[in-house]
């Protein structure tokens, strides 16, 4: 748990929504995410901000598509990309047949 100093109310302007609100000058998260825009904001906090994605990104998962030259929407969701290529892993190799 990473706890945070501060006044009021943090604006997240990436989703243009309530980042955090701060309750007697404090606010706890276990999100990196949101621990991570405070820090860079410079908030005072205790506790350690450890990065858990292991998670491959949306470009990565494309990439990995465009090289076995599969198609997919532009526009295709994580789930639906993560999908495709577990289809990859699914279908049987050349030298299996």
């Amino acid at each position: 748990m990473i706890k945070f100093k501060g006044q009021g109310i943090v604006w997240d302007a990436e989703k243009n929504c309530i980042l955090c609100k701060f309750k007697d000058e404090e606010f706890e998260t276990e999100d990196t995410r949101t621990a991570e825009i405070l820090k860079n904001a410079g908030y005072e906090f205790e506790g350690e901000i450890v990065k858990k994605s292991t998670e491959p990104t949306n470009k990565q998962l494309m990439a990995i598509l465009d090289e076995k030259g599969i198609e997919y929407d532009k526009k295709a969701t994580k789930a639906e990309l993560v999908e495709l290529v577990k289809k990859l892993d699914e279908e049987p190799g050349e030298d299996e047949e």
